[in-house]
Formats: structure tokens, C-alpha cells, sequence
């Protein structure tokens, strides 16, 4: 399939007559009617939407994190083991998981600004909790993509006695932080894609 074939103005005007500067000029169009109504759009303009550069810095920040966690988490970071996150840094979280205290400590296993930067699990609730996070290029802006690989304690009987809860509370937590990032980013463009981390189930 052949998109986007140039069209020569002098082809147009003799196609379109009188009408071809409908299809060549520059058009300003505002909707009068549902503006004098009252109505507000939500997004009034269109701005370049944001870098992987622009975002990384928020997210190299460990305190960010509980303004993107759901507040049933009651999320604190007490401390880290270096000044600045990288790779080998150790984050030590508190927070809760359906109403008991948990204390959890990750590790920053892989470290790649702007572009991907991974977080395991050394001490927690799960046997395993391997959380990457990317910033990916798409049409002039960035995706962030949130990809969860986790497993719960006592092997299968584990997975079947708290399973399902988890993966609902792991959809909770995820649903949470993209619209709290789409709030702080999204006016510029910043997506979003969350979906491989509520549906990574307990493998």
C-alpha cells in the first residue's frame, strides 16, 4: 500500500476548481457554537509531547514513588543505600498489604537512562518480584511501560490460595499509577502501558 504521495498544488487546482484552496490553504476552525455554551475542552492546545530525557529525571528520584503508589498502600521509602539511584542501589520501602505492615527492599538490577531501568525484589512478601520499567520512542514522544514478573511464596499452593487477590491488587496498584502519570505528564503526550504488569499472574 502506497500513504503520503506528494500532491503537486497546479493538480489540485486543476481537480478541485475553485474549491482547491479548501484542501491547500491553512484553516482556523473553532467550534463557536459549543464554546458559547459554556463548554471547556480539557486539552485546549497541542504541545510537543515529552522526551524519555524529560521524564527519566522523575523517576530517578525514589521519593516520586509514593506520589504515584495508591494511598492503601500507605507507601514510604525510608532510605536508600546511595545518594542517587543506579545500578546497585538499594531502596528500603514500608508500607502495607490489605492492612499488615511489610517491610521490602529492591535492588536496581539493570540501569540504562534514559531508556529502561529494572528493580528486584531482595527482601518482601513475594519469592519473587522482578519489575522493569521503559521508555520507549512512539510518534515523536515517549511510552512508559511498567512490565511485572512475580511470584508468590509456597509455590503453587501459594498461587492458588492468594492468586487472584494479588493479581487484583497488582491491577489496582498499576490502573493507579497511570492515571496518576497521565495527571502530572499527560497534557504533553506522555502514555502510558501498564497492562504486562497486572496481567503477569504468579509465574
Amino acid at each position: 500500500m502506497i500513504e503520503n504521495l506528494p500532491a503537486p498544488a497546479l493538480a489540485v487546482q486543476a481537480l478541485f476548481g475553485e474549491r482547491a484552496d479548501v484542501v491547500l490553504a491553512s484553516t482556523r476552525l473553532e467550534p463557536q457554537a459549543t464554546l458559547a455554551s459554556g463548554y471547556r475542552f480539557g486539552f485546549e492546545t497541542v504541545e510537543p509531547p515529552h522526551t524519555a530525557e524529560e521524564l527519566w529525571p522523575f523517576f530517578c528520584n525514589a521519593n516520586n514513588l509514593e506520589e504515584i503508589t495508591p494511598p492503601f498502600l500507605a507507601f514510604r521509602v525510608l532510605g536508600m543505600s546511595t545518594p542517587g539511584i543506579g545500578a546497585g542501589t538499594r531502596i528500603d520501602y514500608r508500607l502495607r498489604l490489605n492492612g499488615i505492615p511489610v517491610a521490602w527492599r529492591s535492588r536496581i538490577e539493570d540501569w540504562e537512562p534514559p531508556r529502561r531501568f529494572v528493580d528486584l525484589q531482595e527482601r518482601g512478601p513475594y519469592a519473587l518480584w522482578h519489575h522493569t520499567h521503559e521508555f520507549v520512542p512512539l510518534a515523536g514522544g515517549t511510552l512508559m511501560r511498567d512490565t511485572v514478573r512475580y511470584r508468590l511464596p509456597a509455590g503453587w499452593l501459594g498461587a492458588l490460595a492468594g492468586g487472584p487477590r494479588v493479581d487484583t491488587d497488582v491491577g489496582r496498584i498499576f490502573d493507579y499509577r497511570a492515571r496518576m502519570i497521565d495527571a502530572r505528564f499527560g497534557t504533553r503526550g506522555a502514555g502510558t502501558d501498564t497492562g504486562a504488569g497486572a496481567g503477569a499472574g504468579a509465574g
